[in-house]
């Protein structure tokens, strides 16, 4: 047994002493009362251990946890220097990191626009002194970008000459300049249909394009023919037939990946495929996808019709590729059909059973290891075992009627996100948040929250939201479909605030009134590291920035503010 003292940490050494199965239970108690104890320093370790233990810890922590402590730590230090991701960072430590540890050695960064820290990529290069120290990152990572930042970035990225790999999230095509980078083999990007700025990287290998969003223009898309595996993410039906087209192109594909999420009304024709792939991609040796499309009364009664096209020695001797198709038992409802294992990070139940399910592969083992986000669309009473472990991160309730039995088995789970059209009963609710042992980010509409508390007097939800909830979305929209969030008014916001104003670090939140971020959240939810404000534009509001400035109320917290009207977002650390 090993204990360590340092910084709040201390490390205990015992001899260790032999017991049989039955006195195991009370081997706690028998070191206590036998075994001298002897206190060894934390610095005493020798380097060796220290560098062990560091593995298990994130760079940023060990720079923040050990700078300056002595020079041998010192020492220890620099090979530390070379990673730094900053998603999910706060405010205080990205400060320090940057001015203290950034320089020259820096090969991988990371950084995210995401909810709990917006607007963190504009400040880190506008207001943070290690720009000029980037030339040299072989890594990069952007998520979550604000589509409006796209021009002033990619100027900035070709400066990058000996970029390896690259991550965008939210960029607007039409405004990319073509990039330059000689050496970029691995691209990831969340962009629109506009990808001519991409023609230029001669040496792109592996690229994975998610088409999200949907801006004015249109192009077809044009992949560099260097390609050896392409993941493509779309959500339109019209999405389909663009990229079918672009594929021909990239007759070099050893890996090609589809997630369709488009709802189409035509089936998947496993035929037509084995034709194209024979035709245009002779090389691709790994092929995966989810499609999904309508069920009707035809598939019901002859469920084989899909996946026998899929069942050809084309697939199941030759590629060996293996795919699941999963039904609802009543017709007009959604059903998918994916390869397997499966491939992507998302999964959505479309099923009610997965009794019913056909699937051509032989094994059942390790199907969904990849699954981390979790979308209930459906109540599907028999899940599939391998969806139930540890990796499942996010639990989406999309729709009503979803709540079984399973759900409240998902004590790994995070992140409970409870769309509008959920009807969750109170009791339900607090059962599963009681459950989830993990759980401590929630996105939920703030009157959905409203009701399922019983307007804040259910004293059991309040506690365990109160206990557990660090990060929470009270503007949640899972399809996006309008972006209007509710408005809460000062009244609202005091009843609200008694519950999370101790442990809360990460707010979204609609506001009727600015001045409810200087009387009311700022003063008093003392762990807040970020906060995104959601205000409706009115004369009021028109000069947001200006008085934010004024009343220089940013310190140590991101932050931002949306006017909904024009869907202006404005960031106190950098304007646009």
């Amino acid at each position: 047994m090993t204990q360590c003292r340092f910084r709040g940490i201390f490390l205990v050494r015992h001899k260790r002493h032999h017991t049989s199965p039955s006195t195991s239970t009370n081997l706690a108690n028998l070191y206590l009362k036998r075994s001298k104890l002897n206190c060894t320093r934390f610095e005493q370790l020798p380097n060796e251990l220290l560098i062990e233990i560091f593995i298990y810890q994130i760079n940023i922590d060990i720079l923040y946890s050990f700078s300056k402590l002595n020079s041998r730590f010192q020492s220890l230090l620099l090979n530390y220097h070379d990673r730094f991701d900053f998603k999910s960072v706060t405010k205080t430590k990205m400060n320090y990191i940057s001015h203290e540890h950034i320089t020259e050695q820096c090969r991988s960064l990371r950084l995210s626009d995401d909810e709990q820290t917006p607007g963190q990529i504009a400040y880190f290069f506008h207001k943070l002194p290690c720009e000029r120290y980037i030339s040299q990152l072989e890594v990069l990572s952007l998520i979550h970008m604000d589509p409006n930042y796209t021009q002033i970035l990619s100027l900035k990225l070709n400066q990058l000459t000996n970029l390896v790999s690259l991550t965008l999230g939210n960029i607007c095509g039409k405004q990319m300049v073509p990039l330059n980078l000689p050496f970029l083999r691995n691209l990831v990007v969340t962009t629109c249909h506009h990808n001519k700025w991409m023609q230029n990287l001669h040496e792109l290998k592996i690229l994975e394009y998610n088409i999200k969003l949907r801006c004015l223009h249109e192009n077809d898309l044009i992949w560099p023919i260097t390609l050896e595996e392409l993941k493509i993410y779309f959500a339109e039906l019209r999405d389909n037939e663009i990229v079918k087209k672009s594929l021909p192109h990239v007759s070099q594909l050893k890996s090609l990946a589809f997630y369709d999420n488009s709802d189409s009304s035509s089936y998947p024709d496993g035929h037509a495929w084995e034709t194209f792939i024979s035709s245009f991609l002779p090389l691709l040796t790994k092929f995966q996808f989810c499609f999904k499309f309508w069920n009707d009364n035809i598939l019901i009664q002859n469920p084989n019709q899909i996946i026998s096209t899929f069942s050809t020695p084309f697939y199941i001797k030759m590629k060996q590729w293996f795919v699941q198709y999963d039904m609802h038992s009543k017709q007009h409802q959604i059903a998918v059909l994916y390869s397997l294992p499966f491939a992507f990070e998302r999964f959505e139940l479309h099923t009610d059973s997965f009794d019913q399910s056909k699937t051509t592969s032989i094994t059942n083992k390790n199907l969904f290891r990849k699954v981390t986000t979790l979308v209930c669309n459906t109540q599907c009473e028999k899940l599939n075992s391998n969806l139930v472990h540890k990796n499942i991160q996010h639990i989406i309730l999309k729709t009503s009627g979803v709540l079984v039995d399973w759900l409240f088995s998902m004590n790994y789970t995070r992140q409970l996100s409870i769309c509008s059209q959920t009807d969750l009963s109170s009791k339900d609710f607090y059962h599963l948040i009681e459950t989830m042992s993990c759980l401590d980010s929630l996105n939920i509409p703030f009157t959905i929250l409203v009701n399922l508390t019983d307007h804040w007097k259910n004293d059991l939800i309040c506690n365990q939201l109160s206990l557990k909830i660090r990060s929470l979305n009270l503007c949640y929209n899972e399809d996006h479909s309008s972006p209007i969030p509710d408005y809460v008014n000062r009244e609202q916001f005091l009843q609200f605030f008694d519950i999370f104003h101790m442990k809360c670090e990460h707010l979204t939140i609609g506001l009727f009134s600015k001045e409810m971020i200087t009387d009311l959240i700022l003063p008093h939810m003392i762990n807040l590291q970020s906060l995104h404000i959601y205000l409706k534009k009115s004369s009021s509001s028109i000069n947001t920035n200006n008085w934010l400035q004024e009343k220089n109320i940013i310190n140590n917290i991101y932050f931002s503010v949306t006017l909904i009207d024009d869907e202006c977002v404005i960031h106190t650390d950098y304007q646009n």
